[in-house]
């Protein structure tokens, strides 16, 4: 009761970064859904975050199959969603010894999603696909 206040502004805060989230998935799902859109839809329902980070897995296989974004990051944000898998199991599994691994185990995650908002902010997507040739003047 002491902290009421602090409690709704945390309510709220919470409200606004998951209204925020809903959006950032649709623009996912807008931006990559012609790669493949039974994958773009597995990452939309997967930001429920009833399986948190396992949205990461049909995001990077998005990311690696368009050539809007580099292979690796893909292949990262695949790793990525796997770790958060290895470190909610080892939590489930074995509590002490799961601390230790999910420490650990969001890194790579991390690595990932920073990642793909530095490349987004700084580069953004490519707006055509590479051809390996220099374009000709018509």
């Amino acid at each position: 009761m002491a902290n009421a206040g602090l409690v709704r502004a945390g309510v709220v805060a919470d409200l606004i970064q998951a209204t925020a989230w809903v959006f950032v998935a649709m623009v996912y799902y807008l931006l990559l859904r012609h790669v493949n859109e039974n994958w773009a839809r597995a990452m939309v329902i997967l930001i429920a975050r009833v399986f948190y980070g396992l949205w990461l897995v049909p995001f990077g296989l998005l990311a690696y199959e368009s050539w809007l974004f580099p292979k690796a990051l893909g292949v990262l944000l695949v790793g990525g969603g796997a770790c958060y898998l290895v470190g909610l199991l080892a939590v489930f599994l074995g509590p002490a010894f799961g601390e230790a691994v999910t420490t650990f185990m969001t890194l790579i995650p991390t690595a990932a999603e920073v990642w793909m908002l530095g490349y987004l902010l700084v580069i953004g997507v490519r707006s055509s696909p590479p051809t390996g040739r220099a374009p000709v003047a018509v």
